[in-house]
C-alpha cells in the first residue's frame, strides 16, 4: 500500500510540474505575441526596440521549458533539439532586427523580419503545438 501511495504521489508531482512548465511556456509565448504585435504596429523606433527586446527575453525563457507535445522526450532528442533550434532561429532574427531598428531602419526591419518571423512561427507551431 505504501508503494502505491509513493507512486501516486510521484505521478501527481510530475503532472503538477508539467503543468507548471506549460504555464510558463504559455506565458512566454503570450509575451512574444503581444510584443510582436507592438513591433508590427509602432512607428516609434524606441518602442520597437523595447518590444523586440522583450520578445528576446521571452524566447530565452521559453528555452528553459518544452511544449507538452515533447514531455517525456530526452533533452538531447532530435525533437527537443528542433524545438530549441526554432527558438534559436527566432532569437537570431530578433537580434538582426534590433540592429536594423537601432540603425534607423524601422520600416526596412519590419519588411524584412515579419515574413521570416511568421515563417518561424508557422513551422514551429505545426511541429510542436
Amino acid at each position: 500500500m505504501r508503494k502505491i501511495s509513493q507512486v501516486v504521489g510521484a505521478v501527481v508531482l510530475a503532472c503538477i510540474m508539467q503543468s507548471s512548465f506549460a504555464d510558463d511556456l504559455g506565458q512566454d509565448m503570450e509575451m512574444i505575441a503581444k510584443n510582436y504585435d507592438i513591433f508590427q504596429n509602432t512607428q516609434n523606433p524606441a518602442q520597437a526596440v523595447d518590444a523586440l527586446s522583450a520578445m528576446q527575453q521571452a524566447v530565452l525563457d521559453a528555452k528553459k521549458s518544452i511544449p507538452m507535445t515533447l514531455i517525456g522526450e530526452p533533452d538531447h532528442s532530435p525533437k527537443v533539439q528542433q524545438y530549441q533550434k526554432g527558438l534559436d532561429d527566432l532569437n537570431a532574427e530578433l537580434t538582426q532586427t534590433v540592429a536594423m531598428v537601432k540603425a534607423g531602419h524601422l520600416q526596412q526591419a519590419r519588411e524584412q523580419a515579419i515574413p521570416v518571423i511568421n515563417q518561424i512561427k508557422k513551422t514551429n507551431h505545426q511541429k510542436f503545438r
